[in-house]
């Protein structure tokens, strides 16, 4: 992360105040530090690749903070359950984010879809290529 990425997010949170900000501390366990992100939160908001997928995998919408161009493609094949703002302007973030969050319920319900489709295909090719090798 540059010099740059971090006087951003430090200013996007000292600007907000409000939220309930959660940040990963090196050292801790991702796993639980994931399970206490999802089970205690209704949305996220993530300038990390990892912070986006990982959620979205459990059904959790997120907004994704673009601090580079690999944030906006991730996105991309998230398909319609996040959405994507850019923390350069933070009154432009802060209306991105209460439009995602007042639209959370449209989220949710994309994502659910996105889950149940990612879930019945995950265990159709795990079933097919059990097939496979029982014939192999």
């Amino acid at each position: 992360m540059s010099i740059t990425d971090q006087n951003r997010e430090t200013i996007i949170i000292e600007n907000n105040t409000d939220f309930e900000w959660l940040i990963y501390s090196i050292g801790n366990e991702v796993s639980s530090f994931m399970l206490d992100l999802v089970s205690n939160s209704s949305l996220i908001c993530s300038s990390r690749a990892h912070g986006v997928w990982l959620p979205t995998l459990v059904g959790m919408p997120v907004l994704s903070v673009a601090i580079e161009n690999k944030l906006v493609e991730v996105c991309k094949t998230l398909g319609k359950c996040s959405a994507v703002t850019h923390a350069d302007n933070i009154d432009k973030f802060r209306n991105d984010f209460d439009s995602f969050k007042s639209n959370l319920s449209y989220y949710t319900s994309q994502i659910k879809d996105e889950v149940s489709v990612n879930y019945d295909l995950s265990k159709e090719s795990r079933n097919q290529f059990l097939s496979w090798l029982k014939h192999e």
